[in-house]
Parts: structure tokens; sequence; C-alpha cells
């Protein structure tokens, strides 16, 4: 989940191939419930995430992996933010759970831009007010 001044990104990677992307539908002021597991939200945020905590969002993609013959990852798709400050993050699907990457996106990974026009891609900024990781 990112929070970006009370709008809240939330990517969650289940099983295989299913992803889901929400925008502030999970209220994180109430413990979460899960009926078949015990959880909890966590406060050890990764190090790595904090850096990036009052960047301004630049882009957002749809990242999809290209692997070779018989790759059963092929087609998986991830989410690649991007900030102005030149940091970025990219969730992945790492078996039923979130991977977080930090490096620019592999080879193996074909971009999809989630907003164009006229083959270039536009800035969050330059469609609403940017985004501000907290």
């Amino acid at each position: 989940m990112f929070d970006f001044g009370g709008e809240q990104l939330e990517i969650s990677h289940r099983k295989f191939d299913e992803l889901s992307i929400t925008w502030t539908s999970i209220q994180v002021t109430r413990p979460p419930a899960d009926p078949m597991f015990q959880i909890a939200w966590r406060d050890d945020m990764c190090h790595r995430l904090t850096a990036l905590h009052g960047q301004v969002l630049s882009s957002v993609a749809l990242l999809e992996w290209q692997g070779e013959q018989r790759d059963l990852g092929t087609g998986a798709v991830a989410v690649h933010l991007a900030f102005t400050s030149g940091g970025s993050v990219t969730v992945a699907n790492a078996l039923d759970e979130n991977e977080l990457d930090f490096g620019a996106p592999g080879p193996h990974w074909r971009r999809h831009a989630l907003s164009q026009r006229g083959g270039r891609e536009w800035p969050l900024g330059e469609i609403s007010p940017r985004p501000v990781l907290r």
C-alpha cells in the first residue's frame, strides 16, 4: 500500500497470476481480518521505501514479463512507479505475495505506460495534481 496524501494505492498479487489494484479501499485504522489466517498490519517498513517518502510520482506503468520458451512466468504483470527524483519501485508477483524491486526493470519486462498521448508518456502531474508519497 502506498499513501499519496490520503489517497492510497493498493497493489496485491495472489496465486500465480492474479493482480488487484485499488484506490483507497482498505481502512488502515481497523485491524485486518481473514477467516483463514492470522494477519496484522506491519510497522517495519522497508528502509528503501522510506527513502522515497516525500518524492513526487512522475509515471506509472504495467510491466509484462517476457520469459524464455516454457517460462511459467511469461505474461505475469507488475506495477512500476517512477518518481521525479529518479527513484522507482516495482511491485511484482513473488508467488502469492508482493515483491519490491528498486532497480530499473530488466530486459525481460515489457513496459505498458498507463497514460500515453501521441506516443509519449504524460506524467501524472500533467493530468492531475502530482501525488507525493507519504
